[in-house]
């Protein structure tokens, strides 16, 4: 369903983080713990960067960033 809803979107879909333990989540068995996020971050980067370490040409922003700002989507 997640990849449907980013292919709708046009965002990009990131494979599946594979879990081998339940090491890397917090006291509510949920979130991540520091670890967790680490190991998250260290999984995502090269989807995001793209095999050089550059940005991937996946999702340019249409807008500038002040007029997503004035929207209230993202603060500045």
């Amino acid at each position: 369903m997640g990849r449907r809803l980013c292919n709708e979107r046009g965002a990009m879909a990131a494979e599946p983080f594979p879990i081998k333990s339940d090491a890397g989540f917090a006291r509510d068995g949920f979130h991540p713990n520091a670890d967790g996020y680490h190991a998250w971050a260290q999984f995502l980067a090269p989807q995001m960067l793209g095999p050089a370490g550059g940005p991937t040409d996946v999702h340019t922003i249409e807008e500038p960033r002040d007029a997503i700002a004035s929207r209230g989507s993202v603060k500045a």
